[in-house]
C-alpha cells in the first residue's frame, strides 16, 4: 500500500496535470549537455554519449544485440528513478564491462606472452662487448 500511494504522489494522481507514462515530464526539463562534456564525449569516441542515450544498437563487440538499449536519461525522468528501467540499465552494463574483461585479459595475456618469449637485444649486446659470453644464451 505504501508503495501505490508514494506512486501516486510523485505522479501526481488525480491532478490535471499528472504523469501518464513514465518517460513524460512535468516540469518540463530537458537534460542538456555543457561544453566540457561535448568536448570529453568527442575525446573518448562518443562512448559517454552512447550510454546517456542508449542508442546504440549494436556494440562493436557483440555484433548485434536483440535487446532494446536503455540509456541513462530515459532510467529517470523528473529527477525520479525508474527501478525496473534501471536494473535493466546495469544488467546490460555489467554484461558489457564482462565482455570487455574477458577480451582486455586475453590480450594482455598474448602480449606478456609474446614479451617474455623474446630474449632482450641490449643484454647480449653489452656481454658480447665485454667478452663475457660464457654460458647465456644469445
Amino acid at each position: 500500500m505504501c508503495f501505490v500511494a508514494t506512486s501516486r504522489f510523485i505522479n501526481f494522481y488525480g491532478q490535471k496535470g499528472a504523469r501518464l507514462t513514465n518517460d513524460q515530464t512535468i516540469y518540463g526539463f530537458q537534460p542538456t549537455r555543457t561544453y566540457l562534456i561535448k568536448t570529453l564525449s568527442f575525446f573518448l569516441f562518443y562512448a559517454p554519449e552512447l550510454h546517456l542515450r542508449g542508442t546504440h544498437g549494436c556494440s562493436w563487440l557483440s555484433l548485434c544485440s536483440k535487446t532494446t538499449q536503455i540509456g541513462l536519461e530515459s532510467v529517470y525522468t523528473d529527477f525520479v528513478i525508474c527501478q525496473h528501467r534501471w536494473v535493466h540499465f546495469i544488467t546490460r552494463l555489467q554484461s558489457d564491462w564482462t565482455e570487455f574483461i574477458l577480451y582486455v585479459s586475453i590480450l594482455s595475456s598474448s602480449h606478456c606472452s609474446v614479451t617474455y618469449a623474446i630474449p632482450p637485444i641490449g643484454h647480449c649486446v653489452a656481454e658480447r662487448q665485454r667478452g663475457v659470453l660464457g654460458h647465456t644464451k644469445c
